[in-house]
């Protein structure tokens, strides 16, 4: 799963990438490059499944990040560089978006100023309008060939693009319509950047952290069909904490306020907006924690591990997490009757530790 970073220049959005990678950046790296990195998805479960199964070792969930180019500010909309980002995010399955709130005169500033209302404003004005150009010339197209060929776009087809077109207009996100599933497949292939789930992290000052719930309410209240998705975030403070031995870091955080992570602070707003659960896995070789979406059948859960589970599966040897904190065995689990053999149409919940059965 892939997760691209936004944001305008200087808002943090590059710290944000080395904090989450735990990658410092170097001088040999050019400004306005994709960076790629991964970001592990830490599960203490994990830990506990290693000790169960008596695991040699454990493994995390990861997920890629995509460090994309700024977005540069300028008066003249032609010398944007709004579509140059959309080109690289459409592969993106979501995005963090950096909000600047911080003041350092080192760092120069938006015209405005710091100001993360107006700078989140105008960020995603930029890709409405992005979005808007692509419905428009799609329109014009249909439009243009259904008078040689009448059945040229699918049923149905200009009319969805007609309700984003004012849905953009309105200088809404697309993210805002509820679309039917037949609709969303319409528009699917556009990989509209409006439509992706999105988190935003707002890049505080250091003396602001204690601030942190006031603000992100604030932009809650300014935009509320994204509320939920804010977290604040000292991008300046984590890279320190980075540089810093693993065992001075914890007393560093409380000495700063700062109660959890940068890491598991966006890990879990992902997992929320993603609507995405982890299913484990244990044995002699290894414990591990497996990403998928929520809703998937056991088959299909199956298929994070190999594709060949999904294609030859048998059947699904579960046992719930809870049963296995109280027995903390897979034999006293079965003998307690808590080990249970689900079939093809099992859907898979958080935190199963799942034996897959298969024959390819």
């Amino acid at each position: 799963m892939k997760i691209g970073i936004i944001g305008l220049k200087n808002s943090g959005k590059s710290s944000l990438f080395d904090i989450l990678t735990g990658h410092l950046s170097s001088s040999s790296e050019k400004p306005g490059e994709v960076r790629n990195g991964i970001l592990t998805v830490k599960d203490d479960r994990v830990d506990f499944i290693q000790e169960c199964f008596d695991s040699k070792k454990k493994s995390y969930s990861n997920l890629e990040l995509v460090d994309l180019p700024a977005l540069q500010f300028v008066k003249n909309p032609e010398d944007r560089n709004a579509s140059k980002i959309l080109e690289e995010a459409r592969n993106c399955d979501a995005l963090i978006q950096v909000i600047r709130e911080f003041s350092n005169p080192a760092v120069p500033y938006p015209e405005f100023g710091v100001d993360p209302v107006q700078e989140k404003l105008t960020f995603d004005s930029e890709l409405i309008l992005t979005n808007l150009i692509t419905v428009e010339n799609r329109i014009s197209r249909i439009e243009a060939m259904q008078k040689k060929l009448k059945d040229y776009a699918q049923p149905g087809e200009i009319e969805v693009l007609r309700l984003c077109k004012k849905t953009l207009e309105d200088e809404k996100p697309l993210s805002t319509l509820d679309l039917d599933n037949n609709s969303q497949k319409m528009i699917r292939g556009f990989q509209f950047m409006t439509l992706k789930p999105k988190i935003n992290i707002v890049n505080l000052d250091e003396s602001r952290i204690e601030d942190s719930n006031e603000i992100v309410s604030k932009l809650e209240s300014e935009f509320p069909s994204e509320k939920g998705s804010f977290e604040g975030i000292c991008c300046q403070a984590e890279k320190e904490i980075l540089e810093l031995p693993e065992g001075e870091r914890v007393e560093f955080r409380n000495e700063m306020g700062i109660k959890e992570g940068a890491a598991q602070k966006v890990v879990e707003k992902l997992i929320t907006s993603l609507k995405l659960i982890r299913f484990l896995t244990g044995g002699d070789t290894e414990a591990r924690s497996w990403l998928i979406p929520h809703g998937l059948t056991a088959p299909a859960a199956g298929r994070a591990i190999h594709t060949d589970i999904e294609k030859g599966f048998i059947r699904a040897e579960v046992i719930k997490y809870s049963d296995m904190l109280i027995y903390k065995s897979e034999n006293k689990c079965k003998d307690m009757g808590c080990y249970r053999l689900e079939g093809k149409e099992y859907i898979v919940d958080d935190g199963d530790i799942i034996y897959f059965r298969f024959n390819v």
